[in-house]
């Protein structure tokens, strides 16, 4: 019912903007200018809806307590930037093709509908072998998720999040692991998804670390004391889905008379992301050459801070945060999506000499509810 009420209202409101490009269009047409001159004149005489319309929903989103109206500003936002981009495509090809403009704008305006209805639930899973030199953990299964970002999921039938849930049971996993960005707001996102965490099962629990999203930095509080009781409220949570939660800090798991340690920081990124993370204070209890594996929500610690800030052995970093953009092109192990032009590390397997770093593209969107060529998984990584 969702995905046909949402279609709908995508189709009425292209039909105003069309209405009114062609009104606008024979006065356009008669001002005398360049190409470029008039496809710009064009833009901006077309986008006051589309400006406005967007400028709503993103109050609406940061200002709203109540988390189906943020779910609703996210939606609306999603149309209106595929409006924009379809009449950018439609005004660029009209100048020079006008029969056939409006074939590549339909076609990019309803492939990103399609990302946001159905490329979003399009879960898959990335399977990876790391080798650790630990025999006792010989075929050790770790599952690794990241960036739920719960209110992009919201509108989703319960019966999409629990098939999530058996696809990931039947690995019969070792190790769940988070990442972090469970949220993308405030905690009261998380409340319809206790369930579905708690329904996750592996060998030797699960782990947790926080993401940017989660400190509730992108939320207006009227004031700091707000913040940090929805920081607080959102750890129980974490911890009632049936996590250890890691703020800077680690955790042994035994098998066979070894020991694989697990180190999880809180967020560190460059700027303007947080930088919460002690890794040091995170590493107290371990000896300096005893291999472990990092969480660390953002994949730029791994390659920008880990070396300065440790001497300690790390094969294996788990990261999210990038999201791959929500959209790409992924062919095998590689792809491309503008991700690439923020992060050098931005989805897959990395290396650095005996340093491994693995980046998954998460499950949830920020910002917009959409995926597109770039799907929401979960890793699978067998450890040798």
């Amino acid at each position: 019912m969702h995905s046909v009420v949402f279609i709908v209202i995508s189709l009425i409101l292209i039909l105003i903007e069309v209405f009114f490009y062609k009104r606008l269009k024979p006065k356009i047409s008669k001002v005398k200018s360049g190409a470029i001159e008039n496809f710009i004149i064009r833009l901006i005489c077309t986008q006051w809806l589309v400006l406005f319309a967007m400028l709503v929903s993103v109050f609406r989103f940061f200002h709203s307590t109540d988390i189906n109206t943020q779910y609703h500003a996210q939606v609306i936002a999603g149309v209106i930037l595929a409006m924009l981009l379809s009449k950018i495509i439609f005004i660029l090809f009209d100048l020079f093709a006008k029969r056939w403009s409006w074939i590549p704008a339909v076609i990019v305006f309803f492939s990103f509908i399609y990302g946001m209805v159905f490329g979003r639930f399009n879960f898959e899973k990335k399977e990876y072998t790391v080798e650790l030199n630990k025999e006792a953990f010989k075929d050790y299964k770790i599952i690794h998720l990241t960036d739920f970002h719960s209110v992009s999921l919201r509108s989703a039938s319960m019966k999409r999040h629990m098939a999530l849930a058996d696809m990931i049971n039947s690995e019969d996993a070792d190790l769940i692991v988070f990442t972090g960005d469970i949220v993308t707001l405030t905690s009261a996102e998380l409340d319809d998804f206790v369930c579905f965490f708690s329904n996750l099962k592996s060998k030797d629990g699960k782990l947790a670390i926080l993401g940017n999203h989660d400190y509730g930095d992108y939320y207006k509080w009227n004031s700091k004391q707000e913040r940090d009781a929805n920081l607080e409220s959102l750890k129980q949570k974490i911890k009632k889905c049936g996590f250890n939660l890691l703020c800077n800090e680690n955790v042994k798991i035994y098998r066979g008379g070894d020991s694989l340690c697990v180190v999880g920081i809180e967020n560190w990124g460059r700027p303007p992301f947080p930088q919460y993370s002690d890794i040091k204070t995170a590493e107290a209890g371990i000896s300096q050459d005893e291999p472990a594996i990092l969480l660390s929500h953002d994949p730029d610690y791994w390659q920008y801070q880990l070396g300065k800030d440790s001497d300690h052995n790390y094969p294996l970093t788990l990261s999210g945060h990038t999201h791959a953009m929500q959209i790409g092109v992924q062919y095998g192990d590689r792809g491309f999506s503008p991700s690439s032009w923020k992060f050098d590390c931005w989805f897959g397997e990395y290396k650095n000499g005996k340093q491994t770093l693995i980046v998954s593209k998460g499950v949830g969107g920020s910002g917009i509810p959409f995926r597109l060529g770039m799907s929401p998984e979960y890793g699978v990584i067998r450890i040798k």
